[in-house]
């Protein structure tokens, strides 16, 4: 190249992408003798002028979703801010393949592209081979605070190694599906807002938001009692018999819905006649999806059993939260060792019901859009 300083000169890019179409192999025949170069090549191996110097950003670390192909393997990188379910990589799945790596705020899947149980679907095209496989959140459960979803992640590796990609990171579009929940106050059980200020007219929730309520007797305790809730679940009837239930509170006073998510715990009160305590706002999973007749409404109601007891907790009367960074359970005022019970496979005792007393609140209201089973990221 005469009359050119090569220290100006930008460098050639390191691949270039071809297609299949454009790959004129049969023109870079040897041939005896000299020959000119065709013109039909010579934008492939001499791009400048037309085309400048391409660099390839690397992808923002604040991306919800991240993908990088590899000649023989994928990563994969969900963050964790799109979930509040504790272990909710346990439910998140590349085909069948689990979560194989991870950090405080990602979750990782590093596969070999011949894995089997990660369903990977290949279609051999004219440019590249295309590798697809599906990211599935499915939360277990009979009820949802967050909803499941679906990515379609695709790998394009391109056929000829002189002029390849140099990657594909999706882009995301969309956002998260959020579903009203409507709350009457005025029952037994009272609800409050975070600062615990009563609730007099209807409330709107979204899924997942935190619910907040005050179980108390009208009547008052002696001083040297304490109020306590047995047992408190949800039903999509009035009837307190019906089904499905999700119980949220159990065992004497275990908030067993607490080892879900940190939203679901007991509060400590000013005075002891009574008890608070807060819920993430949920649906049953089988009414996604669920289309409602125009003047029908979808109901959503809590059961709660409340007892008096002695004022210091006992393994029959306590309040017993899940707290998941020691990891044990504690009451909320007395000695933790009345909480020992709460764990899986632990009993911890009955108590007659003669003393205690079945309260329903009014009705959590769902609206009547249509739910969306799946969410697009």
């Amino acid at each position: 190249m005469p009359n050119v300083n090569p220290r100006v000169h930008s460098p050639l890019p390191d691949f270039l992408r071809v297609p299949a179409a454009d790959d004129y192999k049969s023109l870079l025949r040897p041939d005896p003798g000299a020959r000119a170069v065709p013109d039909e090549v010579k934008w492939i191996l001499n791009p400048y002028p037309s085309m400048g110097v391409q660099s390839v950003r690397p992808a923002p670390s604040d991306r919800l979703l991240n993908v990088v192909c590899y000649m023989d393997r994928i990563y994969v990188r969900v963050s964790q801010s799109l979930f509040t379910r504790r272990r909710a990589h346990r439910s998140l799945k590349l085909g069948r393949c689990p979560v194989n790596g991870g950090d405080r705020n990602f979750y990782y899947f590093i596969y070999p592209l011949r894995t089997r149980e990660c369903d990977f679907t290949r279609t051999l095209l004219p440019d590249f081979l295309s590798v697809v496989s599906t990211l599935r959140y499915d939360p277990p459960g009979e009820v949802l605070r967050e909803l499941p979803f679906t990515v379609t992640i695709q790998c394009k590796l391109h056929r000829f190694h002189h002029a390849y990609s140099s990657g594909i990171v999706p882009n995301l579009r969309g956002g998260t599906i959020s579903k009203s929940l409507t709350f009457v106050a005025g029952s037994q059980l009272i609800v409050k807002d975070s600062s615990g200020q009563e609730l007099m007219g209807p409330q709107s929730y979204n899924l997942g938001d935190t619910m907040y309520f005050e179980a108390s007797l009208v009547d008052g305790l002696d001083p040297d009692q304490r109020l306590y809730v047995n047992k408190c679940y949800m039903t999509a009837s009035q009837d307190s018999s019906s089904n499905p239930q999700y119980v949220v509170i159990d065992k004497l006073g275990c908030m067993l819905a607490g080892r879900i998510t940190n939203a679901n715990r007991f509060m400590t009160a000013n005075l002891k006649n009574s008890v608070n305590f807060a819920i993430s706002a949920m649906i049953f999973k089988e009414l996604l999806g669920s289309v409602i007749p125009a003047g029908q409404e979808f109901m959503l109601y809590m059961h709660c059993e409340i007892a008096r007891g002695p004022a210091t907790a006992t393994t029959t009367r306590k309040s017993c939260n899940y707290v998941d960074s020691l990891p044990r359970w504690r009451e909320l005022y007395d000695q933790d060792t009345v909480c020992t019970c709460c764990s899986r496979w632990k009993s911890c005792g009955s108590l007659g019901r003669a003393s205690n007393t079945l309260y329903t609140s009014t009705a959590l209201v769902l609206d009547t859009l249509a739910l969306e089973p799946t969410s697009k990221l």
